[in-house]
């Protein structure tokens, strides 16, 4: 349009509705072409939820006749339901099952090994660790703390420095670690301490594994005595509680005579309290087995590896025990729950 007179400079709001135009609504029998040419708009939106009522309802009825409307939601739900059921059974059956790798070693001192005692544990992708005569007297002992990779944390029980040791350096023979992943959920058991042996324990759990891990160390300065014999058994007493036990160190016995009144005492505390001693093969270097990887008969092992002693006189072990669920899961057959 042309305007007569020139636009104030504040324009009017008669003015300014003068110049909008309005689109007019297409005419009833246009929009009929158009709905039935497929070319229409679709509508943005529902009022209450219209198109999810529809999608979750089936409508049965004859012309003429009130519509029944028979709802589908709640069997919608319960399919639902059994699909995630059956796919959270899978992952927890199967989702977390890679095995236990559990080493063992007598260090015979961990000075200036700690470099070799951590590439030791990334190249066989151990999980715990059982370090047997550390010869450290303290808890933060630097030797100690260089042994324990990134990621891994430890327990530990120092041999002190007593009588005349206190005021000298000399060596201090003795000493247990345990190193473990830590992801591994770690609970110190405090046991009382044996005169016959060192040992620290701690209940160790992740998905799938739980265990009471003890490291024992015998010293073989001297021939095992009764004492000895009676200490693991009152260790054994105290711990038959636990469902998986798992048992490692150096206890000194010539594990692989049989001929040896001590060997079989020792293999009879076993059969007594139903625990398996693992390792079969010599392990130190005068051709004695004198390391242990005991666990309960339950306890499935899939292999032990010993290796020829080189950083010690004794050889570095190696046991991959098999997972087991800790705990009871669900399964689902059909529409039914079951506890396997």
């Amino acid at each position: 349009m042309v305007l007569s007179q020139p636009c104030p400079r504040s324009p009017s709001r008669d003015l300014i509705m003068s110049l909008f135009t309005f689109r007019r609504r297409p005419s009833t029998c246009v929009r009929v072409i158009i709905n039935a040419l497929g070319c229409a708009r679709p509508r943005r939106g529902r009022r209450a939820g219209k198109s999810s009522r529809a999608a979750n309802n089936d409508v049965t009825g004859s012309p003429g006749e009130i519509p029944v409307i028979i709802g589908r939601r709640q069997l919608i739900a319960v399919e639902k339901f059994r699909q995630e059921s059956r796919t959270l059974t899978t992952v927890r059956r199967y989702g977390n099952l890679n095995p236990i790798r559990a080493g063992v070693f007598n260090a015979r001192s961990i000075h200036n090994k700690f470099a070799s005692i951590t590439e030791w544990i990334a190249d066989h992708r151990l999980n715990i660790v059982g370090v047997a005569e550390t010869w450290h007297d303290a808890h933060d002992c630097p030797d100690l703390i260089a042994c324990v990779p990134s990621g891994f944390s430890y327990i530990d029980r120092p041999r002190p420095r007593i009588g005349p040791l206190a005021v000298n350096m000399a060596t201090n023979h003795g000493g247990v670690a345990l190193l473990y992943r830590s992801y591994l959920h770690a609970r110190e058991v405090v046991l009382p301490n044996y005169k016959s042996f060192e040992q620290v324990s701690a209940f160790l759990q992740c998905p799938g594994f739980s265990a009471l891990t003890i490291v024992v160390y015998r010293p073989g300065s001297a021939p095992a005595t009764d004492a000895f014999y009676d200490d693991f058994a009152d260790i054994l007493e105290r711990v038959a509680t636990y469902a998986n036990l798992l048992i490692v160190g150096d206890i000194n016995l010539h594990l692989d005579d049989k001929s040896d009144a001590m060997t079989t005492k020792f293999h009879h505390l076993l059969a007594v309290h139903r625990l398996t001693q693992h390792v079969s093969e010599p392990t130190h270097q005068l051709g004695h087995t004198l390391d242990v990887i005991i666990t309960r008969a339950e306890q499935k092992v899939e292999s032990v590896s010993v290796d020829p002693p080189t950083l010690s006189d004794h050889s570095q072990i190696v046991a991959t025990l098999a997972l087991r669920l800790p705990h009871q899961h669900v399964g689902v057959r059909g529409s039914q729950l079951r506890t396997l």
